[in-house]
C-alpha cells in the first residue's frame, strides 16, 4: 500500500492509496473486508474510481462540434471521461460539442470532443454533463497531468 495523495480537510485528511495487487488477491485481504463493512464491493470501488471527477473552476470555451457556435464556460468538475460545464446555453443532451479547457496555471489549453449527456438549470445558467469521446494519447496525458495537479492542490479547511 502506498499513499499517493494526501490533502488536509476540516477535521482530518483525505488520502488516496494505491494497492499493487490484482483484484483476485485483494478480494481476500483486509481491504475487501473494510470495503464490505462500508457497503462497497471491489468491483464498485474500481467503477467509482474510474468515474471520479475533481471539483474545480477552470475557464473553458464550449463549442458546437461543427464550430458554428461558441460560448464562454467554466468546468466545475473534470475527470478523464467527462466534465460538468457551466454555461449560458441550453444545448440538449445528445449535442456533439468541443471543449477548449484552460489554460489553467502551468497547463496549456486542452481541446476535447464529446457529447452532452445531461442538462439542468443552475440559477441563471445551465449545467452540462459532457462525456468525452476517446482521447488520443497526448491529450489523455495532458488531461491526466492536469487532474493529478488538481488532486494534489491543498484545500482550505471546511471545504
Amino acid at each position: 500500500c502506498k499513499v499517493e495523495v494526501c490533502r488536509p480537510v476540516a477535521g482530518g485528511f483525505h488520502c488516496g492509496l494505491v494497492y499493487h495487487e490484482p483484484p483476485e488477491k485483494l478480494s481476500t485481504s483486509w481491504i475487501a473486508h473494510l470495503l464490505r463493512e462500508l457497503g462497497y464491493s471491489l468491483h464498485h470501488l474500481v467503477q467509482r474510481r474510474k468515474l471520479r471527477r475533481i471539483a474545480t473552476r477552470i475557464p473553458a470555451d464550449l463549442q458546437t462540434y461543427d464550430g458554428e457556435k461558441s460560448v464562454p464556460a467554466v468546468a466545475l468538475d473534470i475527470g478523464v471521461q467527462g466534465a460538468l460545464i457551466e454555461s449560458e446555453v441550453d444545448w440538449p443532451p445528445g449535442t456533439e460539442v468541443a471543449l477548449l479547457l484552460g489554460p489553467h496555471e502551468n497547463h496549456e489549453a486542452i481541446y476535447l470532443e464529446g457529447m452532452t449527456v445531461d442538462l439542468r438549470p443552475s440559477e441563471d445558467k445551465f449545467l452540462h454533463s459532457i462525456r468525452f469521446y476517446a482521447l488520443e494519447t497526448n491529450r489523455l496525458n495532458r488531461l491526466g497531468s492536469l487532474i493529478i495537479d488538481l488532486v494534489k492542490r491543498p484545500t482550505t479547511a471546511g471545504s
